[in-house]
């Protein structure tokens, strides 16, 4: 029983040594974990449902669709669909443009040239909130390139399409979006 060690009296014994310095984070403080848990449990849906993972330092916006179970370590970031709003295949057609590399690069956090992909600043990227239906040629886009990429086919020219409907979608001029896309490359 993890929730009192009651199974585990030695171990008990042994952490009750270091109960004051373990009772001062602040999980333990606020009641979310016992003194001698490490951290409190992740919900399994996580990992076994649909998701788009990222790893947490990457030269790219290396962002990737996985709906088996996966469960990884925490050298990855899982990012899942909390609300209706936005399907995953749409953000992970935003996630994976220029333009949106772009914002990660230079508004988001990085280690030298790397970009560092964590909570914050993930959960800053602003999204364009669009119909279910105006999302269904994102996600269509998306599928396909997905696909492809399951053949071992070259989908360059799927990713330039979802960047000119990203380019679109945000009103960028052709000079803009002709400024974002050498920048990225």
């Amino acid at each position: 029983d993890l929730e009192s060690l009651k199974s585990y009296p030695r171990v008990l014994q042994h952490l009750t040594k270091f109960k004051a310095v373990l009772s001062e984070r602040r999980e333990v403080e606020n009641g979310r974990i016992k003194f001698f848990q490490l951290q409190w449990p992740r919900n399994t849906n996580i990992f076994t449902g649909e998701k788009i993972v990222v790893p947490y330092r990457s030269n790219t916006n290396a962002f990737a669709y996985n709906k088996t179970e996966w469960f990884c370590r925490s050298d990855c970031y899982v990012i899942t669909q909390k609300y209706p709003t936005y399907a995953l295949g749409y953000l992970l057609a935003l996630l994976n443009s220029s333009l949106y590399f772009q914002w990660l690069f230079h508004r988001g956090k990085r280690k030298g040239q790397m970009l560092e992909l964590f909570q914050i600043p993930l959960s800053e990227i602003p999204i364009k909130r669009i119909s279910g239906v105006e999302q269904k040629p994102f996600i269509d886009l998306t599928n396909r390139i997905l696909a492809a990429k399951r053949q071992d086919a070259d989908t360059k020219a799927l990713e330039l399409a979802v960047d000119k409907m990203i380019y679109d979608l945000y009103g960028l001029s052709s000079d803009e979006s002709d400024l974002v896309l050498e920048s990225s490359i």
